[in-house]
């Protein structure tokens, strides 16, 4: 019997809420309460649903994302918080270590030349 694969979802968004936004934009006097009566609200939000609810573990990049998904009735166990971004101390460290990087055969002498000086300008 084969293993069972867990379902790991990652959540960039709240797209029901986002989408009443996007229409406001186009009706400006569109209040919320008027916007969660539309099917297009329902079907949002179902969509949001339906998949935080086919998940085994949730990865979402805020508390407030996480905070949506929970409204949905997840449990927060299931919710686990990854912040975008880079830890510059780590990766400052490896970017010093030589790059077995092959070298190439370039067109344009001059355009990697430029892209040189601009790397350069840009790391000192």
């Amino acid at each position: 019997m084969k293993k069972a694969v867990p379902l790991v979802a990652s959540m960039h968004g709240a797209l029901a809420r986002e989408s009443y936004y996007e229409y406001r934009g186009l009706e400006p006097g569109l209040t919320r309460e008027e916007y969660e009566k539309r099917p297009i609200w329902s079907y949002f939000r179902r969509m949001e649903q339906l998949a935080v609810h086919a998940a085994d573990l949730i990865l979402v990049s805020s508390k407030w994302i996480g905070q949506v998904v929970g409204g949905h009735g997840v449990t927060p166990d299931r919710i686990h918080i990854q912040p975008y971004g880079v830890n510059l101390k780590e990766y400052e460290a490896k970017a010093l270590l030589p790059s077995p990087l092959k070298r190439v055969k370039v067109r344009s002498s001059s355009c990697m030349q430029d892209a040189l000086n601009t790397l350069r300008e840009f790391t000192s």
